[in-house]
């Protein structure tokens, strides 16, 4: 057996430290040593009770012992609380040959933590906009140490989940809030909650437009027509799907020679008063488009027969526009303001309908705008 070199001390934290059980009566204390340099090494032992050692030798007499192995650390558990222990080492060759002791070191297993740890200070914002809300202050003391933190919305700690010690804090929903904070030692004491409390108010989400209203639809041009959104609602939204181009198409009509002529004024009569409406003399030039209308039209609506109904109008002198959209070459699909006062003044002069039905172009309307053109009306 060769000769073996101990270095067996308490080195400040990292040589000898304790830890402690949840049972009152078994405490435990790590024990950490140098290592032997010998190839024939197999492991070491561990003397140690509560009286100090009589020799150098194993002879030397301890109550208890334990072969730890060829390891450089080990814990000692179930030692009773409030009493002194003594330890030393023997290192052990592949020969089963020990060594005598290390220098022997002694420690007292310390009694039982079961002071609590205390929180002095706790303080969250008293206002929030926002469910995540920053922690202000936290101060927890104990008579060892704290180890951990807990924050909860109640004031009990039975389902804490334990961490750090926290920044922040994210609360489900918003109102009046109650946070509590609790800290816990190494013994697994548990302090009493505090608390503080906060209102959170989050910012009123901005609603989506659900609809709009327009500008008239623009001048069929390759076949696609363009308009802007004016105003929608609700008010104050954004987005939503405004409908803002649509595809059209040119009406291409049968042109059949023609002539007629329109006197160059008349007279309407209606039931108590009557309305003097002087048409301006017309003639229809020689060739014109015949149409057949045939679809219920009014203002703010789409359709082929707007179009045809605006070239009608500016040929027989109820002028839609003077320029622009609805003008004479440049009519539309779009039945607007412009459409419907042109209407108007063609139900007057033919003596048709009343102020409760001027610029809807009914079966009346229709059946009249198919006559002027020798048209039947289905």
């Amino acid at each position: 057996m060769k000769k073996y070199t101990f270095f067996f001390s308490i080195f400040a934290c990292t040589v000898l430290f304790f830890s402690f059980t949840e049972n009152a009566l078994a405490g435990s204390v790590t024990l950490k040593w140098n290592a032997n340099s010998e190839q024939d090494l197999a492991g070491y032992k561990i003397y140690y009770g509560t009286v100090s050692r009589t020799g150098k030798c194993p002879q030397g007499g301890y109550s208890n012992s334990i072969n730890v192995g060829n390891v450089t650390t080990y814990t000692l558990s179930n030692l009773t609380n409030n009493r002194t222990y003594y330890f030393s080492l023997t290192a052990i060759d592949t020969l089963n040959n020990e060594s005598c002791f290390s220098t022997q070191i002694s420690k007292k297993v310390p009694a039982k933590d079961t002071k609590v740890p205390n929180v002095s200070a706790f303080n969250i914002p008293t206002t929030s906009t926002s469910l995540t809300v920053n922690i202000l202050t936290l101060t927890a003391t104990d008579n060892v140490a704290v180890t951990q933190y807990c924050l909860r919305e109640s004031s009990s700690s039975a389902s804490c989940v334990w961490g750090e010690k926290p920044t922040t804090y994210t609360f489900a929903t918003a109102g009046t809030k109650r946070l509590y904070a609790f800290a816990k030692d190494a013994a697994g004491n548990i302090s009493v909650g505090r608390s503080d409390s906060i209102i959170i108010t989050l910012p009123a989400s901005t609603p989506i437009c659900s609809s709009f209203s327009y500008s008239e639809w623009s001048t069929c041009t390759d076949n696609l027509q363009s308009r802007t959104v004016i105003s929608s609602t609700p008010t104050g939204c954004v987005g939503g799907t405004p409908i803002l181009s649509q595809t059209c198409t040119l009406a291409v009509a049968t042109i059949n020679p023609t002539t007629a002529i329109v006197s160059d004024s008349f007279i309407m009569a209606k039931s108590t008063n009557t309305t003097t409406v002087t048409a301006p003399e017309q003639v229809v030039p020689s060739t014109t488009a015949k149409y057949t209308f045939t679809t219920p039209l009014k203002f703010g609506v789409s359709h082929t027969d707007v179009k045809a109904l605006q070239q009608f109008l500016n040929i027989k002198g109820y002028t839609v526009a003077t320029a622009g959209p609805g003008s004479k070459g440049n009519e539309t699909t779009y039945f607007g303001p412009a459409t419907r006062s042109a209407v108007t003044k063609f139900q007057q002069a033919n003596n048709i309908g009343d102020t409760t039905s001027y610029g809807l172009v009914g079966p009346q309307t229709r059946a009249k705008l198919n006559a002027l053109q020798g048209v039947a009306t289905y």
